[in-house]
Protein backbone atom coordinates (compact mmCIF):
# COMPACT_ATOMS: atom_id res chain seq x y z
CA UNK A 1 0.00 0.00 0.00
CA UNK A 2 1.24 3.34 -0.39
CA UNK A 3 0.14 6.93 0.92
CA UNK A 4 -2.44 8.91 -0.71
CA UNK A 5 -3.68 12.44 0.32
CA UNK A 6 -7.53 13.30 -0.55
CA UNK A 7 -8.10 16.78 -0.81
CA UNK A 8 -12.36 17.62 -0.48
CA UNK A 9 -14.23 20.94 -1.43
CA UNK A 10 -17.60 19.87 0.57
CA UNK A 11 -20.43 22.80 -0.01
CA UNK A 12 -21.03 24.37 3.03
CA UNK A 13 -24.93 24.57 2.54
CA UNK A 14 -24.89 20.68 2.77
CA UNK A 15 -23.23 20.44 6.15
CA UNK A 16 -23.64 21.38 9.25
CA UNK A 17 -20.54 21.03 12.07
CA UNK A 18 -18.00 22.04 9.37
CA UNK A 19 -18.52 18.96 7.72
CA UNK A 20 -16.89 16.87 10.97
CA UNK A 21 -19.61 14.24 10.49
CA UNK A 22 -18.33 13.82 6.49
CA UNK A 23 -14.95 13.26 7.62
CA UNK A 24 -15.80 10.63 10.28
CA UNK A 25 -17.50 9.04 7.49
CA UNK A 26 -15.52 9.36 4.91
CA UNK A 27 -12.16 7.75 7.60
CA UNK A 28 -14.86 5.04 8.11
CA UNK A 29 -14.69 4.25 4.38
CA UNK A 30 -10.95 4.16 4.44
CA UNK A 31 -10.71 1.45 6.86
CA UNK A 32 -13.70 -0.40 5.52
CA UNK A 33 -11.53 -0.55 2.11
CA UNK A 34 -8.56 -2.03 4.20
CA UNK A 35 -6.72 1.55 4.70
CA UNK A 36 -5.05 3.41 7.71
CA UNK A 37 -5.71 7.26 8.22
CA UNK A 38 -2.81 8.89 9.02
CA UNK A 39 -4.19 12.43 9.39
CA UNK A 40 -7.72 14.27 8.56
CA UNK A 41 -7.94 17.77 9.05
CA UNK A 42 -9.84 20.71 8.59
CA UNK A 43 -8.91 23.69 6.42
CA UNK A 44 -11.81 25.39 6.93
CA UNK A 45 -13.99 27.56 4.90
CA UNK A 46 -11.93 29.08 2.10
CA UNK A 47 -13.46 31.65 -1.19
CA UNK A 48 -12.88 30.27 -4.39
CA UNK A 49 -11.05 32.41 -7.26
CA UNK A 50 -13.26 31.14 -9.69
CA UNK A 51 -17.02 29.59 -8.86
CA UNK A 52 -17.71 26.11 -9.25
CA UNK A 53 -20.71 26.39 -10.48
CA UNK A 54 -22.78 28.56 -8.78
CA UNK A 55 -20.73 27.91 -5.04
CA UNK A 56 -18.45 30.71 -3.92
CA UNK A 57 -16.90 29.02 -1.27
CA UNK A 58 -16.31 25.62 0.10
CA UNK A 59 -15.01 23.82 3.32
CA UNK A 60 -11.62 22.02 2.50
CA UNK A 61 -10.62 18.80 4.47
CA UNK A 62 -7.72 17.08 4.34
CA UNK A 63 -7.08 13.61 4.21
CA UNK A 64 -3.95 11.01 4.14
CA UNK A 65 -4.34 7.65 4.33
CA UNK A 66 -2.13 4.19 3.63
CA UNK A 67 -4.38 2.77 0.27
CA UNK A 68 -4.00 0.18 -2.66
CA UNK A 69 -4.75 1.53 -5.87
CA UNK A 70 -8.03 0.22 -5.65
CA UNK A 71 -9.42 1.38 -2.82
CA UNK A 72 -8.45 5.27 -4.31
CA UNK A 73 -10.82 4.23 -7.25
CA UNK A 74 -13.48 2.82 -4.84
CA UNK A 75 -12.93 6.25 -3.45
CA UNK A 76 -13.42 8.62 -5.97
CA UNK A 77 -16.54 6.47 -7.57
CA UNK A 78 -18.16 6.46 -4.02
CA UNK A 79 -18.13 10.14 -3.81
CA UNK A 80 -18.18 11.27 -7.53
CA UNK A 81 -21.79 11.93 -7.40
CA UNK A 82 -22.53 13.02 -4.11
CA UNK A 83 -23.81 16.04 -4.08
CA UNK A 84 -22.14 17.64 -0.72
CA UNK A 85 -18.74 16.84 -2.28
CA UNK A 86 -17.88 19.84 -4.76
CA UNK A 87 -14.27 18.51 -5.92
CA UNK A 88 -12.41 15.77 -4.75
CA UNK A 89 -8.45 15.09 -5.55
CA UNK A 90 -6.29 12.32 -4.53
CA UNK A 91 -2.57 12.68 -4.86
CA UNK A 92 0.45 10.34 -4.16
CA UNK A 93 1.67 11.57 -1.06
CA UNK A 94 5.40 13.08 -1.54
CA UNK A 95 8.23 10.74 -0.47
CA UNK A 96 9.88 11.62 2.85
CA UNK A 97 6.79 13.91 4.01
CA UNK A 98 5.01 13.05 7.17
CA UNK A 99 1.21 12.35 6.53
CA UNK A 100 0.56 13.27 10.24
CA UNK A 101 1.71 16.61 9.49
CA UNK A 102 0.92 19.33 7.28
CA UNK A 103 3.77 20.70 5.31
CA UNK A 104 3.88 24.42 5.66
CA UNK A 105 2.60 27.35 3.14
CA UNK A 106 4.98 27.89 0.71
CA UNK A 107 6.09 31.00 -0.35
CA UNK A 108 6.17 31.68 -4.03
CA UNK A 109 8.40 34.65 -5.32
CA UNK A 110 6.87 36.13 -8.99
CA UNK A 111 10.25 37.87 -9.54
CA UNK A 112 9.10 41.48 -8.48
CA UNK A 113 5.81 40.67 -10.16
CA UNK A 114 2.96 41.43 -7.86
CA UNK A 115 4.97 43.20 -4.82
CA UNK A 116 2.99 45.54 -3.44
CA UNK A 117 6.35 47.89 -3.51
CA UNK A 118 7.00 47.26 -6.85
CA UNK A 119 6.55 50.91 -9.52
CA UNK A 120 3.43 48.63 -11.05
CA UNK A 121 4.78 48.09 -14.03
CA UNK A 122 3.80 44.86 -16.19
CA UNK A 123 1.32 45.16 -18.98
CA UNK A 124 -0.89 47.64 -19.14
CA UNK A 125 -1.84 51.27 -17.17
CA UNK A 126 0.98 53.03 -16.74
CA UNK A 127 1.32 56.61 -17.99
CA UNK A 128 2.07 57.52 -22.00
CA UNK A 129 4.17 60.35 -21.03
CA UNK A 130 2.21 62.92 -22.50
Amino acid sequence: MKTYEAVFILDPKKVEDGGEAFAKAASELVESLGGKVQRCVSLGRRHFARPIGKHKAGIYWDLAADLSAESVAAIKDRYRLNSTVLRLEIFLFEEGGDPTKLAPPVRIDFGGYGDAGGMGGGMGGGGRGR
